[in-house]
């Protein structure tokens, strides 16, 4: 599991299974109330489907707060010793530090469009950022 893509208000998970599971995080401001869900990107309210690569974005979220979660994988709860994980958003943010977009194309030996692929990208000293093709 690797924290991806954090901003003020949001973080992300990524994570890879062993075989194509259903996953989903529950998470909330205290280790013992995960009162909140988050699906994968891909998913939908009715139709979660089954991945090798998972990535749950937690969303509207407050500045210089710990949240705690635990990721739900093929209908199991996995966690650190049965406790919750955590990350704390920023405290602060500054616009003029933000970086410029990065664009390109992912595509097969044939030439054609590479489609849901993840893209991982790692800088040293900094939080991987990833993104899903279309």
């Amino acid at each position: 599991m690797t924290v991806v893509n954090p901003t003020p208000n949001e973080f992300a998970l990524y994570w890879l299974t062993d075989a194509k599971e259903i996953g989903w995080v529950i998470y909330g401001s205290a280790p013992n109330n995960l009162d909140r869900v988050a699906l994968d990107e891909r998913d939908l309210q009715n139709q979660k489907n089954a991945y090798y690569h998972h990535f749950v974005r937690i969303k509207d979220l407050n500045l210089g707060t710990t949240y705690y979660y635990k990721i739900v994988s093929d209908n199991q709860v996995v966690a650190s010793e049965n406790k919750p994980f955590s990350f704390t958003t920023l405290q602060s943010f500054n616009p003029s530090l933000q970086a410029d977009p990065a664009y390109g194309k992912v595509i097969q030996n044939n030439g054609d469009p590479l489609e849901n692929a993840i893209i991982l990208l790692r800088f040293n000293g900094a939080v991987p950022l990833l993104a899903i093709t279309k």
